[in-house]
């Protein structure tokens, strides 16, 4: 039976000489309403009640969905979204994430005008009716503003994105009045994928990350509980960005990597965003295969010596166990801006490339596209932007000289 967002609760007492228990609310979590609820001697004859009282239950999900979930504000809309089916067609990962944007956005503030004195009003408590509003445009765009320079202009685009999608939804079913996300500009706008991070910066990130440690480890006591865990943190942040630099994983891949994917020569796994463009075009995954290089290698060593007997994890956090991809790239890229480095973890992806094309020229860019998850067209541009043909040459010389030399 299709109620989005009711929640349905089973208890099987049969074994113990009671019955069998089918309970619907109309929404998840404390205090929601009671909807329906059947039972039978046996899971078969509770799920036949059930059909037979299929009206009643719709009827009592409609008066509670309508008396008890608002749509009076845009927090109440954003619960609408969530229970709507065009959100429940996307992919495992894409409701995880747009979830976790909703949840957070609600509390956002939208500071007042400049020069106001009116305190500031959370997002989700903005009226729905004043979505129609000229003033909507002013309000989300203060909200966006705050949101790139509180977190980043990556993450108030994310929002926003979020956002515009959810309207866009209600007006089309004519819950919103209007979508004035729709006409929020994107302040994150660089073309990252062109983006590496030079020698000088590394350098800085990594002289930065090792002072830290060594500050951490002079000046907080033994004695203090979180003293390994902000060298572990630390730690994490410096072979995080490495070993992305040295094999062009994605986060979501770097965050999972764990021993059985580590070779003695290769770094071996299935890309999970490739994954999920595969079983939607109903094709077979692909084994992604990387070598690892030299710098990977010794993160490998160093991380396996520390962690390889407690934890599956090449990436272990404070806790022991895996970092998540969003807590693993924010880990780098907060670094990277205290510093006031315009660089992500995610641009480790591009720098790969240039490594990759520099120490084995012939290589192919369609096989280095394949390490990566890119088009030879990205990897074309990424070479020709940084690296010289002077490079690849002396680098295809050094390896004719090796080859002599060994003969």
């Amino acid at each position: 039976m299709a109620l989005p967002g009711a929640h349905r609760t089973v208890r099987d007492k049969t074994r113990d000489g009671g019955a069998y228990y089918i309970r619907w609310t109309a929404w998840r979590g404390k205090g929601a309403p009671k909807i329906g609820a059947f039972k039978g001697a046996t899971k078969h004859e509770a799920e036949q009640a059930e059909r037979a009282g299929a009206s009643e239950l719709a009827g009592g999900y409609r008066d509670a969905r309508t008396t008890a979930v608002s749509d009076a504000t845009l927090a109440d809309l954003l619960d609408l979204y969530q229970g709507s089916a065009e959100f429940k067609k996307c992919s495992a990962s894409t409701k995880a994430e747009r979830s976790r944007q909703i949840k957070l956005m609600r509390e956002d503030e939208i500071p007042p005008p400049r020069g106001s004195t009116k305190p500031a009003l959370k997002l989700g408590s903005l009226p729905t009716a004043g979505l129609a509003s000229r003033l909507a445009i002013g309000h989300l765009t203060r909200w966006r503003d705050d949101q790139a320079a509180t977190r980043g202009p990556r993450a108030a685009d994310a929002r926003v994105q979020v956002l515009r999608r959810a309207l866009a939804v209600l007006v089309k079913q004519g819950v919103a009045p209007a979508n004035p996300a729709a006409g929020l500009a994107e302040v994150w706008t660089a073309d990252r994928s062109a983006l590496i991070w030079e020698p000088e910066l590394l350098k800085k990130y990594l002289e930065h990350i090792k002072a830290e440690i060594w500050r951490v480890w002079t000046s907080v006591s033994a004695s203090n509980p979180l003293r390994p865990a902000m060298i572990l943190k630390l730690a994490a942040a410096r072979d995080a960005l490495l070993l992305v630099l040295n094999n062009g994983q994605r986060r979501e891949d770097l965050a999972a990597l764990n021993w059985r994917e580590c070779t003695d020569v290769a770094f071996v796994y299935t890309a999970r965003k490739g994954a999920r463009r595969a079983k939607t075009a109903g094709k077979k995954s692909r084994t992604t295969i990387v070598p690892i290089l030299n710098e990977a290698r010794g993160v490998l060593i160093r991380r396996k010596e520390a962690h390889g007997a407690d934890s599956p994890w090449v990436i272990v956090s404070g806790r022991g166990g895996a970092y998540t991809p969003n807590a693993l790239g924010e880990l780098v890229n907060g670094v990277a801006r205290e510093l006031e480095i315009d660089r992500h973890l995610h641009d480790g992806k591009g720098t790969f490339v240039t490594r990759i094309k520099t120490q084995a020229p012939w290589l192919s860019n369609g096989e280095i596209a394949a390490m990566v998850d890119w088009s030879e067209g990205e990897v074309d541009e990424i070479i020709r932007r940084y690296v010289s043909a002077d490079e690849i040459a002396r680098a295809t010389i050094e390896r004719l000289r090796d080859r002599r030399k060994a003969s």
